[in-house]
């Protein structure tokens, strides 16, 4: 289960959302295959259960193969859950 105690979701789960959201934002301007190379992950404050979260991703430096991209995950009220920096690799 992704909760942890007091009704919260595991940062393993917010880790997760951060990262499917930077790789489809890679993909939707890259053909190639994308893998994580790194994720770093601030975690701000924790999402009770019920709420809902979204993720954004922005594309910082994409000069190579190896690709910069923040991300910000965000409750349903706005309230900032996570924020990161994922660095990505493209396939050959």
């Amino acid at each position: 289960r992704p909760f942890r105690s007091k009704h919260t979701i595991h940062g393993g789960a917010i880790a997760l959302i951060m990262d499917v959201a930077i790789s489809s934002t890679l993909r939707s301007i890259h053909r190639e295959l994308v893998t994580t190379v790194s994720l770093t992950t601030n975690f701000i404050n924790p999402v009770k259960l019920g709420k809902t979260v979204y993720a954004t991703a922005t594309i910082v430096s994409s000069k190579s193969r190896i690709q910069y991209v923040d991300s910000t995950v965000v409750d349903e009220d706005g309230l900032i859950i996570a924020n990161g920096v994922g660095v990505f690799s493209l396939l050959k």
